[in-house]
Formats: structure tokens, C-alpha cells, sequence
């Protein structure tokens, strides 16, 4: 039976300059497939609609920033106290310089790991059961990570502060030692990514991130650049016929099985008709 992921763990390979261990172990909790969810209205011919067809079709994903999120407290599970940092006579400019070299412009899609007994993800992001979802076969473990749920913020200002330091010292030090720190401490900050609260739990979600430059709050990424190949689509409970046959077409051209969801008559899941 596997273990759960052990997040303490993996910090602590992080904190011990084994990161590329740390991410080795984490990897090892990625599932072989992922699952992800799309809303969809009853007119085919919706603008919204066909952008989605148009994605699934041509094996895209679609990448949104942090403002297009639904959770205001995204991104800000790990937090540093820039007050604190001031106060402790770090310049305004080396907090924002780091800010920036950390937070550069990233964007993110999201998936789950199960389909057919999640009946909150198919409420949520399928639009009751309007929409449809896709199962995705991963490739490279190391493009997508696991979500880490707390009921507790996170202050990293320590290693924020850290951070700065092994910047400043490596502007004029390139020595193997600073450039290794900076890389542990970067790397516990990016977490900051992956951390949500407890009551998120539920989902059981997975990211993969990008980073882009540029004034956008979305775009589409190729698939294949982050190793995931499409293995199956299925329609919602409430799924229109005329979006159902949009995504049998889709599923004919991509050379994958199209699977309509029903009720099930004796138990809370989802049934898929073969």
C-alpha cells in the first residue's frame, strides 16, 4: 500500500541541499493519470464553447494567472512579512527585486486525480454536469506536482530573507555554495504555488505551472510540452446532445474513446457507459 506524501519529509531533503531527491520523492506521488474538468453551456455554438473544442482538439491546454482564480487567498498560503523585513533593514528594493526574480509572471492549469466519484469537481468546474472531462496520461512525473492542504498560513519570511542575502552574495560570489542555497531556498518559496488551505482538500488537486512574459491572463500551452497525451473525454451527466456530438467528433480525431456519464441508480458516483 502506498504511504501518503510526506511534505515535512520532503522539506526536509529540501533544507538539506537534496533537492533533486526532494522532487524525486514527490514525483513518486504523481498518478500514471490525471483528470481535468470543463464547463461547457447547452449552446454549442457558445464562444466559450467552441474555444474549449478548439483546445481539446488540437491537444492545448489553457494556462490562467493568479487573478483569474477562484480562491482569493491564492498563492498566499506561504507568506513573508515585508514589514518585518524592513524592519530588519532589508531595502525595499532588494525585497522587490527578489519578489521578482521569484514571482516572475506564471499562469497554471490545474487537474485531479479521480473522475467518476467526484461529484464536487464535476458540480464545480463542469457546470453541473454540462460540461465534460479528460483523462490525461503523464508522461513526466516532474511537470505537474501535488497541492499541499493546511489549515495554517505559512510564514517563510526566514527564507525569504535568506534568499536575498544568497542573491546579493551572488552577484559578486558566483561560488558553488551561494548558487546552491539560493536553489534550496528558491525552491521551498515555490511552494508557495502548491499550498492551500484544508477545506480545498477535496479536489485533490495537481498544478503544472508557466512562467511567460507579457501583459495576459491566459493562454494555451501544447500538451506535449508538459508530457500528457489525451487517453479519454467524458461527457457530463446533463451534457447536451449537441455538445456530446462535438466531443465524439473531437474524440474520432484525436484517436480516443468518447465515454458518456450517468446516474448511477443505487450509489453516489458517476457510471460511464462503454
Amino acid at each position: 500500500m502506498k504511504t501518503e506524501f510526506n511534505y515535512k519529509y520532503f522539506l526536509d531533503m529540501v533544507s538539506a541541499g537534496r533537492i533533486e531527491d526532494a522532487f524525486n520523492y514527490r514525483a513518486t506521488f504523481t498518478p500514471d493519470f490525471l483528470f481535468k474538468f470543463f464547463p461547457l453551456v447547452d449552446d454549442s455554438k457558445n464562444k466559450k464553447n467552441q474555444q474549449r473544442f478548439y483546445s481539446l482538439a488540437n491537444n492545448y491546454l489553457w494556462f490562467a494567472t493568479p487573478e483569474m482564480q477562484n480562491d482569493p487567498y491564492e498563492f498566499a498560503g506561504l507568506y513573508w512579512d515585508e514589514e518585518q523585513l524592513l524592519q530588519m533593514g532589508v531595502q525595499q528594493r532588494s525585497i522587490d527585486d527578489t519578489k521578482t526574480l521569484l514571482l516572475k509572471q506564471i499562469a497554471l492549469t490545474a487537474f485531479t486525480s479521480n473522475m467518476d466519484n467526484n461529484l464536487p469537481m464535476w458540480a464545480h468546474y463542469a457546470n453541473n454536469h454540462h460540461g465534460y472531462c479528460v483523462k490525461y496520461k503523464v508522461g513526466n512525473k516532474h511537470t505537474v506536482r501535488n497541492v499541499i492542504y493546511d489549515s495554517q498560513r505559512i510564514s517563510m519570511t526566514k527564507t525569504f530573507l535568506n534568499l536575498i542575502h544568497m542573491i546579493n552574495k551572488g552577484i559578486t560570489m558566483q561560488d558553488k555554495r551561494f548558487i546552491d542555497e539560493a536553489n534550496m531556498n528558491s525552491a521551498v518559496l515555490q511552494d508557495k504555488f502548491f499550498y492551500k488551505h484544508k477545506s480545498w482538500e477535496y479536489e485533490n488537486e495537481y498544478r503544472a505551472l508557466w512562467l511567460f512574459e507579457g501583459d495576459k491572463t491566459g493562454f494555451n500551452i501544447p500538451i506535449d510540452e508538459l508530457s500528457l497525451t489525451v487517453q479519454e473525454i467524458y461527457s457530463g451527466i446533463n451534457c447536451s446532445e449537441a455538445n456530446k456530438k462535438e466531443l465524439s467528433q473531437i474524440a474520432q480525431i484525436l484517436k480516443v474513446p468518447f465515454k458518456e456519464c450517468r446516474m448511477s441508480n443505487s450509489e453516489f458516483t458517476v457510471l460511464v457507459e462503454n
